[in-house]
């Protein structure tokens, strides 16, 4: 991989950026925090490199479909100092990337410095299964599957759906109780991100109600069955109390406790994840790897948590926060 120019400074920082494409293959993003792109002399620019089925040689000054760039906002910058992989922070799916520009002077603040998060794309893909259900009775939800989005999602279905059930803009999740039989009614599904559009096909029938059986004169009928319990969909929360201060090292601990049985997978940037499993309630200490080279673990400074938080029925949320060390005291 060749910088795009001289004195660009490429490879000034280099780190794994997970799949910002969302091609299946991991990426790298690589820092030139020196690169004049756009006529911005040392604006510093960050180059995310696609994953490749066989090695390839890449040019930064002819990048192309071997990846995407970004440019510091203004000259000497120094966008692309530092570089990580942010991991999915935007909940889209795809894996996102973060760049440090040390000298940038957003609000008028000379050499503030300023933290870019670009987040991943790609094609927006979707899938229905198909929906049956009897009027009067509410159907199982239906809710998309094969869903690959940039962005937040908007869903919406054409022609309408049967009376009694609707969709949820937000989710494309469709649910409600059917009024009238139909048989065999074919919808389309449009879901818009912020890359584009696609289309899928979701099938309904609604069967009438069965007739009930005239009672016996005796005995006295049976009591009719429970219903069976909704399956559990409700996603598991995490909080975390993080100490007042935190010295900088390999390690933090901070107190985590989930709102019912749950396993957590605590990861700070691209240190070593830490897993534990929590009770309903129960404050727990759980220790937190930071990446050895990163500036929180030196001498103190910022750094993503990001926690994927699992239940027993499979419900999933993935939660972030920031820590804050600080620089250990000499003695």
């Amino acid at each position: 991989i060749d910088g795009p120019h001289t004195v660009a400074l490429a490879g000034w920082s280099v780190a794994g950026a997970g799949d910002v494409n969302g091609d299946g293959r991991d990426d790298v993003v690589v820092g030139a925090s020196s690169a004049s792109n756009n006529s911005r002399n040392s604006s510093g620019s960050a180059y995310v490199l696609f994953g490749s089925a066989s090695p390839v040689d890449v040019d930064l000054a002819a990048l192309g479909s071997a990846g995407m760039r970004i440019d510091g906002a203004a000259a000497s910058d120094g966008a692309g100092r530092s570089v990580a992989g942010a991991g999915d922070l935007n909940g889209d799916g795809r894996a996102d990337v973060i760049l440090g520009a040390d000298h940038a002077d957003d609000y008028g603040r000379t050499s503030s410095g300023s933290v870019y998060v670009a987040y991943g794309f790609g094609d927006p893909a979707v899938t229905y299964g198909a929906l049956s259900g009897t009027v009067g009775a509410p159907v199982t939800t239906l809710a998309p599957t094969g869903v690959a989005r940039t962005g937040p999602a908007s869903f919406a279905v054409s022609p309408a759906l049967p009376a009694g059930l609707s969709m949820d803009p937000a989710t494309g999740v469709i649910s409600g109780t059917p009024t009238l039989v139909v048989a065999g009614s074919t919808h389309t599904v449009t879901m818009t991100d912020l890359a584009g559009s696609v289309t899928a096909s979701v099938q309904i029938d609604v069967v009438a109600a069965p007739t009930a059986p005239a009672p016996p004169a005796e005995p006295t009928p049976a009591a009719p069955a429970p219903a069976s319990p909704r399956p559990d969909t409700r996603a598991p929360r995490a909080k975390v109390r993080v100490p007042a201060s935190l010295p900088a090292g390999p390690r933090v601990r901070v107190r985590v406790r989930c709102d019912e049985r749950c396993r957590v997978v605590v990861r700070a940037g691209t240190g070593r994840p830490t897993r534990v499993v929590l009770r309903r309630g129960v404050w727990r200490w759980v220790a937190v790897s930071l990446p050895h080279r990163s500036r929180a673990a030196r001498r103190g400074g910022v750094v993503r948590v990001r926690l994927v938080v699992s239940d027993a029925a499979g419900n999933r949320t993935v939660q972030t926060r920031t820590l804050r060390t600080r620089r250990a005291a000499r003695h």
